[in-house]
């Protein structure tokens, strides 16, 4: 029966873009947003206050929903519905996008078909404001919570109930060619019963923009960080340090981004940690081939915290391609291509292997968006992801076939 559905469903597919599903890049938390929803024009007024209500009906056929080896898999049906709202006030009508303040709220319910017991109802909720003023004074401050149970990073993959709560603010001087920007955000992390990964993210960031033409800046970057753990029984708490230089702006005729790269240190505080030194970088780079055709590249190499044995990081290295392309006045498609390679520092004997352990993780996405009213649009999609490791254990391949509609007033 669900073999019989999903080729039923396969006419319907494309690639969806989802970052749960795939490696979340290590931005600057200056650049983090929240869940996102197209933009529309309101039609619930307040005052100067705009309400925008939404809601997401999402059927998925998913062949491996716990990311287990060949042979061990378990597919199922998951609904997903998903509702919320977003309100947007601007403090000084004047100037709407100079004095705003905007909160929202989603939850999302997961119904699962066989595995009952993974039904559950996530939450996410933020609220943030954003002042610029007439001297070039920028301030900018927001909170989020998540309560989920996805797993965080690539690799975790298992479905472990846990809370993530952001706060994220920043100050910004502007003269002239010059613009300054300081910024502190801390992430905490707090699991139901993997409570050995309780802990606290603190980051003080510092930024310097030179306007070498128009539309393009050099800039520098320091970042200072303080990972603590509730209990260092298996994780120790680390500092790290990290500086890059790059450019950002419309670096060729229709080519725009951000090219950055420098030096990352992290040191633990256990003695039998080890620490990291190496090159750091970040990409993320769009080519506007067309009115119609968008190409976004990314990259990144950095580093994660680990919880796999007694190893303290793992190096990332990664990249990916992205297509958005416009078939009709009111239908589009979007596709994308990553690949990820992880390396963990340390040997470990695992299923009598003794190995440095390495993961290579790519995957395919195909989406299909068509917008039937300003409010209401319809999507497929299908999405595909393999890990391969040194270890067979952590071996997998998942495919997810999806259909929604998506509606936002």
């Amino acid at each position: 029966m669900k073999i019989t559905s999903l080729i039923l469903l396969i006419p319907f597919l494309s690639i969806y873009v989802n970052t749960a599903f795939s490696q979340t890049l290590d931005v600057n938390m200056l650049e983090i947003y929240p869940f996102e929803v197209s933009e529309v024009t309101p039609n619930v007024h307040v005052g100067a206050l705009e309400v925008h209500p939404f809601v997401n009906i999402k059927q998925t056929y998913d062949t491996n929903i716990y990311l287990e080896p060949e042979g061990r898999e378990n597919d199922d049906y998951i609904t997903d519905v998903a509702a919320g709202i977003e309100i947007e006030m601007p403090l000084v009508p004047e100037r709407d996008k100079d004095f705003l303040v905007k909160a929202a709220y989603k939850a999302d319910m997961l119904i699962y078909y066989d595995q009952t017991r993974l039904n559950r109802v996530d939450h996410d909720m933020y609220g943030l404001v954003n002042f610029n003023f007439a001297n070039g004074i920028g301030f900018y401050a927001k909170e989020q919570f998540i309560l989920t149970q996805d797993p965080p990073n690539n690799e975790r993959t298992s479905l472990d109930k846990r809370f993530r709560n952001i706060i994220d603010t920043s100050l910004s001087f502007m003269r002239e060619n010059l613009k300054f920007q300081g910024g502190y955000s801390m992430i905490r992390d707090g699991y139901d019963d993997v409570t050995n990964l309780n802990k606290f993210d603190n980051r003080l960031t510092g930024l310097c923009f030179y306007q070498l033409f128009p539309k393009v800046s050099i800039l520098g970057e320091y970042n200072l960080g303080l990972i603590t753990y509730d209990s260092s029984t298996t994780n120790s708490d680390s500092t790290y340090n990290q500086a890059r230089a790059g450019i950002t702006g419309a670096i060729l005729p229709k080519v725009t981004g951000t090219l950055k790269g420098g030096y990352r240190n992290v040191s633990y505080e256990q003695g039998e940690k080890d620490d990291y030194s190496g090159f750091t970088a970040f990409a993320n780079v769009k080519y506007d081939v067309t009115e119609r055709t968008v190409l976004n590249l990314y990259g990144e190499r950095t580093t994660d915290e680990s919880s796999y044995s007694d190893n303290s990081y793992y190096e990332i290295n990664q990249c990916g391609l992205e297509l958005q392309h416009q078939l009709l006045e009111h239908l589009w498609i979007t596709g994308e291509e990553f690949l990820s390679y992880n390396r963990y520092p340390h040997e470990t004997t695992d299923s009598g292997i003794v190995e440095k352990r390495r993961d290579t993780i790519w995957g395919s996405k195909l989406e299909l968006k068509y917008q039937l009213t300003e409010w209401l649009y319809v999507f497929s999609g299908y999405e595909f992801k393999r890990r391969n490791s040194q270890f067979d254990r952590f071996d997998y391949d998942d495919h997810r076939v999806s259909i929604w509609i998506s509606t936002r007033f």
